[in-house]
């Protein structure tokens, strides 16, 4: 039976989870299958559908409406494990979702070994007829030994007017009655199993044998990636977390990457510049990269991630001030990112997956948690392994993916003009990485709110908006 499993965070009542099988369930304020006893949501405020083939959350025409954690307003969604909704105060997170596997109306039934084979005619003869052997093996009979040596079968009596008298029914493999003699049928001979071969002839299958039926391509797969979904890295859990860090991305698109193009853009076309000046070029084109990089790494990867953290959060931001406000900041960001990410650093020198154990979560927790320099590895390590295999695969594919990308980008505009490579490369960087970014900061939220209760993204706002630039200015503003 299909059933699926939700995180329920109350306002001022400790989360609960809970699992439910039946087709709806009604979510509300008072009264409902989920009650949430918050004063933004309606009575009758939405509901979960379960069906053979996913679960779904509808808005029923609530007054204040139901919303992603990015802030989209729906009116239905698909979930999959890991999607949260929020109505009011409250958010409900679906865990785990289990749909059994309906058979296909009208597929065939293959027997199995072991079982009896159906008669053909329709109707079970009259005790005394033989019955097949309990192995699935059907007795094969030999013509030229039944009665006066014919080599025909007398046929069956009817049905009600019963076998000869001195007809007896045998265990298989006993001699029921001597050979030739009238009326009488001989011994079972040696069995046939089903969809198997005659005895001595292993070439050619039993005529009318029921054969098994291979699966398809498409059921091979469906059953993998069943296997794979109970792991968290299914098709279903991929596509869930890529789709959440495209919708933050694409709501940041723009300012984000011009946050970080407008170091990487201009940086190399520089570059191109240096690279044709001869002795000094290389030198200024190094002292060029090396600004860049520093830039980069501690100006506006920082002030991207709060950008994006803050339309995350609901209270989106500005990108101009937003880079504005990480200067005042530098004396304590600065050792922060440059520890976190040299321990990160190290870990990708051996294996890509200890940089994500250490490292993907650096930016969400110096900013959410008030982390600092060593205890920034410390939360993310903890984090990192509360699912380990997930979050590895969640960053590894994407990752490969623009990987490729950079590799083909290379190829093709290095055969065109070498010199192309850098700026191709800088314009790539400003819309992957913000990407990369985005998929850290949904994963980070759900991590925690699946793992360790309560309300991360409530806990988070306080912090960012007393990060916010316009805040800081109208605190120091004379009144």
């Amino acid at each position: 039976m299909a059933s699926y499993t939700l995180h329920i965070q109350y306002v001022d009542r400790p989360a609960e989870i809970k699992t439910f099988s039946q087709p709806r369930v009604s979510v509300g304020r008072e009264g409902a299958d989920i009650s949430l006893f918050d004063s933004q949501v309606s009575g009758q405020h939405g509901e979960f559908v379960l069906a053979d083939t996913g679960l779904q959350y509808v808005d029923v025409g609530s007054t204040n409406g139901s919303f992603t954690l990015q802030g989209n307003r729906i009116a239905k969604l698909d979930m999959t494990a890991g999607t949260s909704v929020r109505l009011g105060n409250s958010v409900i997170t679906l865990k785990t979702l289990d749909i059994g596997r309906v058979p296909r109306k009208g597929g065939t039934v293959i027997a199995g070994e072991g079982m009896p084979i159906p008669s053909l005619g329709g109707a079970a003869g009259p005790p005394g007829d033989m019955a097949y052997a309990e192995t699935g093996y059907m007795p094969q009979i030999d013509p030229a030994s039944l009665a006066g040596g014919a080599g025909v079968a007398p046929p069956t009596p009817p049905v009600g007017m019963g076998a000869p008298e001195h007809m007896e029914t045998m265990p298989v493999g006993q001699a029921a009655f001597a050979p030739g003699t009238p009326g009488h049928v001989p011994a079972p001979g040696p069995g046939v199993p089903v969809g198997g071969t005659l005895p001595g002839n292993t070439d050619q299958p039993q005529p009318g044998a029921l054969q098994p039926a291979a699966p398809s391509i498409s059921e091979q797969l469906g059953q993998v990636d069943s296997v794979l979904s109970q792991q968290g890295i299914g098709s279903d859990n991929l596509k869930g977390a890529f789709g959440d860090a495209w919708r933050l991305h694409q709501a940041e698109l723009v300012p984000a990457a011009m946050i970080i193009g407008g170091v990487t853009i201009p940086a190399a076309l520089l570059g191109i510049v240096f690279g044709l000046i001869p002795v000094v070029g290389p030198i200024l084109g190094g002292l060029l990269a090396l600004v860049a990089g520093l830039a980069l790494g501690f100006v506006c990867v920082p002030a991207a991630t709060q950008l994006l953290m803050n339309r995350h959060l609901g209270q989106p931001v500005a990108w101009l001030p937003t880079i504005n406000a990480q200067i005042p900041n530098l004396k304590v960001l600065v050792p922060s990112f440059l520890v976190a990410g040299l321990l990160a650093g190290i870990g990708a020198i051996f294996l890509v997956v200890p940089a994500i154990i250490l490292g993907c979560f650096i930016g969400p927790i110096y900013f959410a948690e008030d982390k600092r320099i060593v205890d920034i590895t410390k939360r993310n390590v903890e984090l990192a392994l509360k699912e380990p295999v997930p979050l590895i695969v969640k960053f590894v594919v994407p990752a490969l993916a623009l990987g490729l990308v950079f590799y083909l980008a290379t190829l093709i505009f290095g055969w065109i003009w070498a010199p192309l490579i850098g700026l191709v490369v800088a314009v790539l960087e400003a819309i992957a990485l913000p990407f990369m970014m985005s998929l850290s900061i949904t994963q980070y939220f759900q991590v925690r709110q699946k793992h360790e209760g309560g309300d991360p993204l409530a806990e988070a706002r306080p912090r960012l908006v007393l990060d916010r630039p316009q805040v800081a200015v109208t605190a120091t503003t004379p009144s």
